[in-house]
């Protein structure tokens, strides 16, 4: 007489098996993630990459007022490309936007720089962006 397989025999056998094989594959995960030429340096995934960024109006005949210190026209090279970092969390609350530089260039076209000098956050089109190298020029313009 055979004796037939019930459906829970059946059931325990597949669990089984799926158990063993989610074993193995911690097994293998733990081996690989331990491997050192496969580490993953959580430095390197959260660095603070630098962009160059161009916040001046593109066009023809472009002229850069300073709006502090004596308000004296500025080289577009000096201002215009400026690296930038991300805005960390924070950095913006509390800013105290204040208009630094105008640019404007032909046909009719104005951006407005605005920052924070001593948190060294900035702001032109709606856009927020740290650098410190564009915080080190404006203060050499604003003080005396």
């Amino acid at each position: 007489m055979k004796k037939k397989i019930s459906f829970s025999s059946i059931r325990w056998i597949l669990q089984g098996g799926l158990l063993i094989v989610a074993l193995v594959a911690v097994i293998v995960s733990i081996r690989s993630l331990r491997d050192p030429g496969q580490t993953l340096n959580l430095e390197e995934l959260f660095e603070d990459h630098q962009a160059v960024w161009d916040w001046c109006p593109t066009g023809e005949e472009l002229k850069l007022q300073a709006l502090i210190g004596t308000g004296h026209e500025v080289e577009a090279s000096d201002v215009c490309e400026v690296e930038t970092r991300a805005v960390q969390t924070g950095q913006t609350e509390g800013a105290v936007w204040k208009p630094l530089l105008k640019a404007h260039a032909l046909p009719s076209q104005e951006v407005i720089l605005e920052g924070d000098l001593e948190r060294g956050v900035f702001r032109a089109q709606g856009m927020p962006f740290y650098s410190p190298r564009l915080q080190e020029y404006l203060r050499g313009l604003s003080s005396p």
